[in-house]
């Protein structure tokens, strides 16, 4: 009897040793760790965007050597899929059990303008790479977007598509998400504004693999230019779809239209006009390090790698002007007051924390390769 109890009493030692080891030890381990979220789609037809993302934030951190002002850096990352309701999800998950303070990444403005509520709540810094919905303006304190907002961007299509390419008659073709819709007002008023004419706006659900009934009404409208916004999928959709239908028309795609997207459709997209926030620092060693470390042939670096690694830079210095990486209204305080040059330029936030402007430039597909037009 007093051997079983003898052994008891060592079971019940043992058993609160490894609590307190799992207690204590652990809560120094946190206390030693910078626990980032890293969302974005990393899967279907857009994963070359969040995966090109992931691999830009991991350079960082190597050129960081893993560290921010003394702690350890560990990523988590989460398949947002481009999708509301999964971000909302993997926020939710990266917060209440792996208890991150930082959130980067966001490829899709859907994905962010879903987490911030519960970001703004927690007091969770929530950056977004590529996330260019002017809903952000109005998403918290605690969300920041390092791509210029689609309030630039369309202001800025529609003046070269007026000026630059004196056409007059243009129909827009838009999915309904956050992403596409945002351009729709700033477009509209600005063409409209110079002189030009919307000859139609029709709209199709994110993910549509048919476009006809929408591109039949286009084609019937006096248009001398498509000004469409689409995500992967539908993108193809609409490429091979207004081919088939004989639709002759000059087409402007903001963003979409990568190296990726060319060496997928091919000469179908021969002509396409597209847009890009481009920096004029050399980043062909950044373009190397890159396929090395996601093994795409092309990775996207203007749009979603570089902005990732820029952003775990803006997350550093603004933790460094703080001098706490746990008081988050203090880091949220000092990372809008931050600004860096790096892969993609140089990034300062205005009062919302969104880019208060963007260097934008004209690309067109010539040859199959993207050619940077006269501004």
């Amino acid at each position: 009897m007093n051997k079983i109890f003898g052994w008891s009493i060592a079971v019940v030692v043992i058993a609160v040793v490894i609590v307190l080891i799992a207690v204590f030890g652990g809560s120094k381990s946190d206390a030693d760790t910078i626990k980032i979220g890293f969302m974005a789609p990393m899967s279907g037809d857009m994963g070359v965007y969040g995966l090109s993302s992931k691999g830009g934030a991991e350079l960082a951190a190597d050129d960081m050597n893993w560290t921010i002002n003394g702690k350890k850096i560990e990523f988590i990352y989460e398949d947002s899929k481009c999708d509301a309701k999964a971000a909302s999800e993997a926020a939710n998950k990266l917060i209440a059990v792996d208890g991150v303070k930082y959130i980067i990444g966001f490829v899709c403005s859907s994905e962010i303008l879903a987490t911030a509520p519960i970001a703004e709540q927690e007091k969770v810094i929530n950056i977004g790479a590529s996330t260019t919905s002017p809903e952000l303006q109005k998403a918290g304190e605690y969300s920041f977007a390092m791509y210029p907002l689609d309030t630039f961007g369309a202001k800025y299509d529609a003046e070269y598509i007026y000026n630059k390419l004196g056409k007059r008659n243009v129909a827009m073709l838009l999915c309904l998400s956050d992403w596409c819709k945002g351009y729709e007002k700033p477009f509209t008023e600005t063409f409209t504004g110079l002189g030009g004419k919307i000859t139609t706006v029709e709209y199709n659900e994110k993910g549509a693999k048919d476009l006809k009934t929408q591109l039949s009404k286009i084609k019937e409208t006096n248009l001398d230019l498509l000004y469409t916004v689409e995500y992967n999928e539908e993108f193809t959709a609409l490429v091979t779809q207004s081919k088939e239908m004989g639709l002759e028309t000059t087409i402007f795609s903001p963003q979409i239209v990568t190296e990726d997207a060319i060496r997928t459709l091919g000469s179908q997209i021969e002509g396409y006009y597209t847009d890009v926030v481009k920096s004029d620092i050399d980043q062909s060693a950044f373009l190397a390090k890159l396929k090395t470390k996601t093994g795409l042939e092309t990775p996207e670096i203007d749009l979603t790698a570089g902005r990732s690694y820029d952003a775990m830079f803006m997350i550093k210095a603004a933790i460094e002007k703080a001098g706490t990486s746990t008081d988050m209204e203090k880091v949220k305080d000092a990372l809008l007051t931050t600004t860096f040059t790096g892969i993609t330029g140089y990034h300062e936030f205005d009062k919302d924390g969104v880019p208060a402007k963007g260097n934008y430039v004209i690309q067109k597909v010539v040859d199959g390769k993207l050619v940077a037009q006269s501004q």
